[in-house]
């Protein structure tokens, strides 16, 4: 691969780390309080009852004033109720774990980022002559394998001829030598064939000879 190809794979390594690496940060990161006057989103039971004390429910039983009770006393459970609440220890959730994976994926951007000034820095600082003239070197190059390439390619060519010529004349002398075996035995068969057609008159003979009582000639 070269060094170009190596620059535009590293480039979209550090863009995918980056959008990686943005995304879970905005994911992951715990909601922030913007004002003491609004309530803490981190502490959402708390934010409740003080809302719940500020702005009483007129149906709920506990709201409402108990018959025989001072007059002046209404106005101060109000304010005691919601102390009271608040008093109350609320268990916060549990806090995300905000430390180590975007410090890991930060160590894995910068090392991209490093990967990436490591290759811009082996570039070639040459002029523009000198990048002409080394591309011209090469296309001289590119030339001289092509024609050598073409060379093998011819003589591969040849030597493929030659073998299947060498076949092509096995494959004649092994038919011409099964039809020549085939007239062999074929000669062979009618020798064998007339062998037996004498064996065959003597055998007769001989058995006329012994029914009639002859003597063989």
């Amino acid at each position: 691969m070269d060094i170009i190809s190596q620059l535009q794979e590293q480039l979209n390594e550090m863009a995918m780390l980056a959008v990686n690496t943005f995304g879970t940060l905005q994911r992951d990161a715990p909601p922030v309080r913007l004002s003491n006057n609004y309530p803490d989103p981190l502490n959402p039971a708390a934010a409740a009852a003080a809302t719940a004390a500020a702005n009483p429910n007129p149906d709920d039983p506990a709201a409402q004033p108990q018959p025989g009770a001072a007059a002046g006393a209404a106005p101060a459970q109000a304010p005691a109720q919601a102390q009271a609440a608040l008093a109350q220890p609320v268990q916060a959730p549990p806090a995300l774990d905000l430390d180590e994976h975007p410090k890991a994926m930060s160590h894995a951007l910068v090392l991209a980022a490093k990967k990436f000034d490591a290759l811009v820095a082996a570039l070639p600082l040459s002029s523009e002559e000198d990048q002409l003239k080394r591309i011209k070197e090469l296309q001289a190059e590119n030339e001289v394998v092509g024609t050598e390439l073409q060379k093998q390619l011819e003589a591969a060519g040849n030597m493929l001829c030659n073998i299947l010529g060498f076949f092509f004349l096995l494959f004649i002398d092994i038919r011409q030598l099964i039809a020549y075996k085939s007239n062999e035995l074929h000669v062979l068969l009618l020798f064998v064939e007339l062998e037996l057609k004498q064996v065959e008159v003597l055998f007769n003979e001989a058995t006329d000879n012994c029914i009639n009582l002859k003597k063989p000639d």
